[in-house]
């Protein structure tokens, strides 16, 4: 019997073991799944901003058609001849002007009732350079001209002559203002001791309104009409009629109507005839009530 239960325990490990060897095999595992890393985007966060844009809007701005210019019809206005007086004459007194080829430069002025006469003389720029006076042929007295850094004349110097002998005379200087209009004059005698100051105002078309002296009473006053004036177009026209002194080279950008002032007896008034240029061809000047008429003639530059 004990030997029966030790053959049944060997069958049934024997059996346990075919059976076991007979069965599919084990398995592997699946391989993990990778899940790759998650980088972080490098762009910045696509959020708008909150403020309003500063560049323009991108529309092309459009440009006009570009017209050609259009020929005028009409005919443009006759440009104003340019003449320079050459003589200026009444029954008693002729004025005699002369110039530098057929320029505005005057190089000299002549009056025959006084017999005096201005001899002016320019550098090779076409400056002034000179201004003789004369009577009778008779040398008076001399000018020199000197400028500033603006080429302006600024200072003028003066010599008496007595047959050869030159003297210095004493000096002024000229000031401006932004229009480069003479403001003032002051002279000073040979030994540069200050004399007095000469003071210019101008109206609105930049005719010389005023002249008063420092330390005096003395004061002129002028008005003006709207034509051509009779030395207009002569260069150095207001420097040389501070030295030749005649009531009509007071007539620059316009014509003087009236001058009056202290003393009153050398006020004086103008009438004017006029060419179809709107130069004057004739002038009445009345002074004391005595009138004087001057026919005017010019030339063409």
């Amino acid at each position: 019997m004990k030997s029966k239960l030790i053959k049944l325990l060997i069958f049934l490990v024997i059996a346990t073991a075919t059976a076991c060897s007979k069965s599919d095999p084990p398995v592997e595992p699946a391989p993990p799944k990778v899940i790759p890393p998650v980088t972080p985007p490098t762009t910045p966060p696509t959020t708008p901003p909150t403020t309003p844009p500063t560049t323009p809007p991108t529309t092309p701005p459009i440009t006009p058609p570009i017209t050609p210019p259009v020929t005028p019809t009409t005919t443009p206005p006759v440009t104003a001849a340019r003449l320079v007086p050459i003589r200026i004459e009444s029954t008693g007194q002729t004025l005699t002007l002369k110039y530098s080829g057929n320029t505005a430069l005057l190089t000299s002025i002549e009056e025959s009732k006084n017999a005096t006469k201005g001899i002016i003389s320019y550098n090779g720029n076409n400056e002034l350079l000179k201004y003789n006076a004369y009577e009778n042929t008779k040398s008076l007295f001399s000018l020199d001209y000197f400028r500033d850094a603006q080429q302006r004349i600024n200072n003028v110097s003066k010599y008496t002559h007595n047959g050869k002998t030159s003297t210095p005379g004493g000096n002024y200087t000229i000031n401006y203002n932004e229009l480069n209009q003479i403001t003032s004059i002051v002279s000073y005698t040979n030994k540069n001791i200050y004399i007095n100051t000469k003071t210019l105002t101008y109206d609105a078309a930049a005719n010389r309104h005023s002249i008063t002296t420092s330390g005096s009473e003395a004061k002129s006053t002028f008005t003006f009409d709207q034509k051509n004036g009779i030395f207009k177009n002569v260069s150095y026209a207001q420097l040389i009629s501070l030295e030749f002194e005649h009531k009509i080279l007071n007539s620059i950008v316009n014509n003087v109507l009236t001058m009056t002032g202290i003393p009153a007896k050398n006020n004086y008034s103008c009438t004017y005839e006029y060419q179809a240029d709107d130069f004057p061809a004739k002038v009445t000047i009345t002074e004391s009530g005595v009138s004087t008429v001057f026919t005017i003639t010019y030339k063409t530059l």
